[in-house]
């Protein structure tokens, strides 16, 4: 309900029809509108962008399944394959921790009946994407500040906080990974006294757990990578459908910061926060309707994506928002193995 609310928000503030706007000289000019940016609409780049969003799908489930290994979760690749496409599905409609991650933490504990291990799985799985994300953002920003040819002043000036998003997780990851550091009981006491300390346990365990993957630390690196390149061409792609001029460093250094921001569990899929995003860090493309149609679009995309997580979905046994935030719960207050069922026909997980 609360997504459908936001979409008609949105829908009412949105400029379907070519309109009049007066200039600061006074003299009045006619905008597009919405359908006037979609007449240009190229479909090959759109299904481009929509193929590359599936193949993040797939590398991404590739990538949790090594780091369900690390674990000791065995899953079949087809299992996780499947999940992944639930959780996209999800991601359309619950913010944060409440989306398509929970979803797929509550189909892997009730299989495999690892909580803890689930969690950690889930939890570094998002954390490798992020840390691709930022990479790559703060790589390319790097090299073109270095290099001199661009206009800085075109930049945004909160990309700029993309280094301190770095520096931080530079941080943590050096106090979870110091052997001296997570022994120290100071450390340990000041980090219980912080309202995110469950999560920064579970980051200090991940990273503890995953220090010994030497030999699947350069495939999860790899796939981290590919994960946030194919997206990134996923939206210069949706940009070319609509003949946006944009030049591609743009798209590398703005969108990691975007789907970041957009991560924040402001509202269910993002909904609203993503399309301004856009509007405000593409603002030098000109048209701020056609900016809008690229968002539209780029969301479109994703919810293409999640359409096999429909069908996954009603196949399987019906689960509640309520039932998902229970298991978490549950899952973070208690550390017991649940009893698993692994012959359990309505679940999505079939393999071993």
């Amino acid at each position: 309900m609360v997504m459908l609310l936001l979409l008609v928000l949105i829908a009412r503030q949105v400029h379907w029809l070519d309109y009049r706007v007066v200039g600061s000289d006074g003299l009045s000019s006619t905008s597009p509108g919405l359908f006037s940016c979609l007449r240009g609409f190229q479909l090959l780049p759109f299904i481009v962008a929509t193929g590359l969003q599936v193949l993040t799908i797939h590398l991404a489930a590739f990538r949790w399944r090594l780091l369900m290994l690390v674990q000791g979760i065995v899953v079949d690749l087809r299992s996780v394959t499947t999940l992944s496409y639930l959780g996209e599905f999800f991601n359309s409609f619950l913010p944060g921790a409440m989306g398509g991650d929970a979803v797929k933490a509550f189909y892997v504990m009730r299989h495999t009946g690892r909580r803890g291990a689930t969690l950690v799985s889930i939890f570094a799985n998002r954390f490798a994407g992020l840390l691709a994300m930022v990479g790559v953002s703060v790589i390319v920003l790097a090299g073109w500040l270095l290099s001199g040819k661009g206009d800085v002043s075109s930049l945004k000036q909160p990309v700029y906080s993309i280094f301190f998003i770095a520096i931080g997780i530079a941080a943590v990851l050096f106090a979870a990974l110091n052997k001296r550091l997570n022994n120290s009981q100071t450390l340990q006491a000041l980090i219980v006294r912080l309202p995110f300390s469950r999560q920064l346990e579970v980051l200090r365990e991940a990273m503890h757990r995953h220090r010994q993957m030497r030999g699947m630390l350069l495939p999860i690196t790899v796939y981290s990578a590919l994960i946030v390149v194919a997206f990134i061409l996923s939206t210069m792609f949706v940009g070319m459908s609509l003949g946006i001029n944009l030049t591609w460093y743009h798209y590398f250094v703005y969108m990691p910061l975007i789907m970041i921001m957009t991560a924040v569990p402001i509202t269910p899929g993002g909904v609203g926060v993503m399309e301004e995003l856009f509007l405000y860090f593409f603002s030098s493309a000109g048209d701020p309707q056609k900016i809008l149609a690229m968002a539209l679009l780029y969301r479109l995309t994703l919810v293409i994506c999640g359409l096999p997580g429909v069908v996954i979905f009603f196949s399987s046994t019906k689960i509640s928002r309520r039932e998902i935030a229970d298991g978490l719960v549950d899952m973070n207050a208690n550390e017991e193995a649940i009893p698993s069922d692994p012959n359990d026909d309505c679940s999505p997980l079939k393999g071993g």
